[in-house]
């Protein structure tokens, strides 16, 4: 009997994965990734994650969504969806950029815990927590006009909290006890940027950080025995290099990011893509009364006159329909006087 292992290196780069999609160039975004671990298991993880737009320059609130499944090579799994909500906080100091990111969220898990002797399976389903915080400080070196160079360092710190559950085969019980995981990591990155005249910027980048677990062994009791596990991520080193290609117009922004890690046999693959309409924030300035693009002027007053064009109408079709009415009132008015003559005359002839 085999219990699905609340495996935290999947947790840590399920905060990654959130993490990544809040950098600094994204205001929303998508992202897919793919998991695997070597005779253990295979992981597939889609979320999306999104600003939300407020007056304060301090913090920019986001939301963050994801759904994972995980299948093991015993023949268990795991699915999860994941809701979180977080903070962002960038600030500018000289020749260095500094980050905060904060996220707080709840986890809903569906386990499918395998008996091996009888094949048996049963599903269980527990509620979980997890926060994680990203601090980050970089700085950037100009080789001339078209190139640069971004040397960042970077800390992590993410704990998830999950239920203990029971599940009770025919056999006999399988137990897991109530586990909070823990995960500390620190590295540095480097980015190179090359722009090109056409507006795209191709970035390609690498970094190792080193992570550990700061969490106990789970307590697990499968048919009356002690099958307690450890976690992996013990002094690991993890290694990483991608690709970011970007593109900015006064109209939109686009950014697609390839990314590759290993980490002691955990092998992610992971991409994601975002987008940002720029079209939103001159109908802003619009309101607020700042200069906006021309192109977008001319359509946003264009919609204004065709909005008081339909009002116009509307105020000239019931200008009609109370003409009308008013030409039945004095038609009817003309027969009533009619009518009165023709009846007076009669009265005045006998």
């Amino acid at each position: 009997m085999i219990a699905i292992i609340k495996n935290i290196d999947q947790k840590y780069f399920y905060l990654n994965d959130i993490f990544n999609s809040v950098s600094e160039e994204k205001k929303s975004s998508g992202y897919y990734s793919v998991k695997k671990r070597d005779n253990i298991y295979k992981s597939e993880t889609s979320g999306v994650t999104g600003d939300f737009k407020i007056e304060n320059d301090n913090f920019t609130p986001f939301l963050s969504y994801s759904s994972q499944q995980a299948k093991f090579n015993n023949g268990e799994a795991l699915d999860s969806e994941n809701l979180a909500i977080g903070l962002k906080k960038e600030i500018d100091y000289e020749k260095f950029k500094f980050s905060v990111v904060s996220i707080f969220g709840l986890t809903q898990n569906k386990y499918l815990d395998l008996e091996t002797e009888t094949q048996q399976t049963i599903l269980n389903e527990n509620l979980g927590q997890f926060a994680a915080v990203n601090y980050k400080a970089s700085t950037e070196i100009e080789i001339d006009d078209s190139q640069s160079l971004n040397i960042e360092v970077d800390g992590k710190y993410g704990l998830r909290r999950l239920p203990a559950y029971l599940t009770s085969f025919t056999d006999g019980d399988l137990s897991v006890d109530d586990a909070v995981d823990q995960v500390l990591s620190g590295g540095f990155n480097v980015e190179y940027s090359k722009f090109f005249e056409n507006g795209f910027v191709l970035k390609p980048y690498t970094g190792l950080s080193l992570n550990q677990t700061l969490s106990k062994k789970i307590d697990i009791v499968a048919d009356g025995e002690k099958k307690d596990m450890a976690h992996y991520m013990d002094d690991d080193l993890a290694v990483k290099a991608g690709l970011n290609i970007s593109k900015n117009t006064d109209n939109f922004g686009l950014n697609f990011n390839l990314e590759f890690n290993e980490q002691n046999g955990l092998k992610d693959s992971q991409v994601s893509i975002s987008l940002t309409k720029v079209i939103q924030n001159n109908i802003s300035k619009k309101i607020e009364g700042l200069p906006i693009d021309p192109e977008l002027e001319k359509l946003f007053d264009q919609l204004q006159l065709a909005k008081e064009n339909e009002r116009l109408a509307k105020i000239a079709g019931q200008a009609t329909e109370e003409n009308r009415v008013m030409k039945e009132m004095i038609i009817q008015l003309i027969k009533e006087n009619n009518k009165l003559k023709t009846e007076r005359n009669l009265l005045l002839k006998n």
